[in-house]
């Protein structure tokens, strides 16, 4: 049987979505492809392929899934601040939690040496990090956990055990329901996975990213009318792209079980059968041959 391999490229930038369903975020689209690929019986595999994209670093450091400190200072009730979504070095998010926080005797200063914050105030306090959109993390802190000030008297001191970790998101992750693959990745387990880029282009550049190594994947469904996408970090946190569009090159391989045979099968099939003797599709008797072959004995 023959197999043809036929190539379908789909092109799709975020602003033509038929449907952003996190608005400016726009890591979560769908586009209505109106029957793009049908399988009427023929399609023995599909596999689809990034070719190239061209994505924005328009997405901040400090974001909607980490900009909460949430602390206690000695015997005052325990309070939450949000911190302002951007991007920061060390220097100007001190600055941004002494704003938020508001109290001149809480001072924290940065190790040139260790890279590490430390937090001092004249009482003992708590820095918490065991609650979703900490940025416990970022500050160094242990995921999932209540942090206790240590010292007897002025000044309580508090260090996290890690560095100040301002590095962002450092690969996005291109996924699709509709587009339904068999990939793997190792914090949410079995995952319909396209691509994963790297973050290589600091804040307010732009990724382009080329498939040089050719890889594609095996699709389990036949048919594309839907195609949805999702861009998430390797948290599985869907990225804000604020408003600033992306866009994408994608290439379906389909193949093909052709119905006929080729034409020449089909010639040698019929040779074969004008060389077959002529068979009898009756019993009935020409009488004319009967008699030629009285004469004949």
């Amino acid at each position: 049987m023959d197999i043809n391999i036929e190539t379908k490229l789909f092109s799709v930038t975020s602003d033509s979505a038929t449907t952003k369903n996190n608005s400016t975020f726009l890591s979560d689209v769908t586009f209505e492809a109106n029957n793009f690929i049908t399988n009427d019986g023929t399609i023995s595999n599909l596999e689809i392929q990034l070719i190239h994209a061209e994505i924005p670093v328009s997405f901040y450091i400090i974001n909607e899934y980490n900009n909460k400190f949430k602390f206690k200072l000695d015997i005052e009730a325990i309070t939450t601040q949000t911190i302002e979504n951007g991007n920061y070095n060390s220097l100007s998010l001190i600055t941004a939690l002494n704003t938020a926080l508001n109290d001149a005797n809480l001072i924290i200063t940065i190790s040139k040496l260790t890279g590490k914050l430390t937090f001092s105030y004249n009482k003992s306090f708590i820095i918490y990090n065991n609650f979703i959109n900490s940025i416990g993390n970022i500050l160094g802190f242990s995921e999932n956990t209540i942090n206790n000030s240590v010292g007897s008297s002025n000044p309580y001191t508090l260090t996290p055990p890690y560095m100040l970790n301002l590095l962002g998101a450092k690969k996005l992750n291109i996924l699709s329901s509709n587009i339904s693959t068999i990939n793997h990745s190792s914090e949410v387990g079995t995952i319909s996975m396209i691509s994963s880029i790297a973050v290589d282009q600091p804040s307010y550049g732009l990724i382009i990213y080329e498939n040089k190594s050719g890889i594609k994947h095996h699709l389990q469904n036949k048919d594309i009318s839907i195609f949805d996408i999702q861009i998430v970090d390797e948290n599985h946190n869907l990225i804000n792209f604020n408003n600033i569009n992306w866009s994408m090159l994608f290439c379906f391989y389909i193949t093909r079980n052709n119905l006929y045979n080729k034409p020449s099968d089909f010639y040698a099939k019929e040779v074969k059968n004008l060389e077959k003797p002529l068979e009898k599709t009756n019993n009935i008797e020409n009488p004319v041959l009967k008699q030629l072959e009285f004469l004949t004995n």
